[in-house]
């Protein structure tokens, strides 16, 4: 009986430590995936990103990290333009930077 219990212990540890290996390893980024990065993603971490897709509130933008340009669209009717524009970025800091 003792060893029916440490043998049940040491196969649940060893299945958590297989299924959050697993689970890891199926979020690792595949090769093929698109050139677009999500916006909580470090720089340091992704850096060969170009394009940054930013969803915020009623409106969306697709920033260019390398031009400084980003194109906007408001979801809301009324609100601003519904189609995509092209605009400048506030900053100039954001283009010296080099990626």
């Amino acid at each position: 009986m003792k060893y029916l219990q440490i043998f049940s212990n040491l196969f649940l540890g060893v299945s958590i430590l297989l299924g959050s290996w697993l689970i890891a390893d199926s979020m690792k980024e595949k090769e093929g995936a698109p050139n677009i990065r999500p916006v909580n993603v470090q720089m340091e971490k992704a850096p060969g990103y170009r394009y940054d897709f930013i969803a915020e509130n009623n409106q969306m933008f697709i920033f260019d990290r390398m031009t400084g340009e980003y194109w906007q669209k408001f979801l809301v009717q009324g609100e601003g333009p519904s189609s995509w524009e092209l605009q400048e970025a506030p900053s100039t800091e954001i283009t010296k930077r080099k990626y």
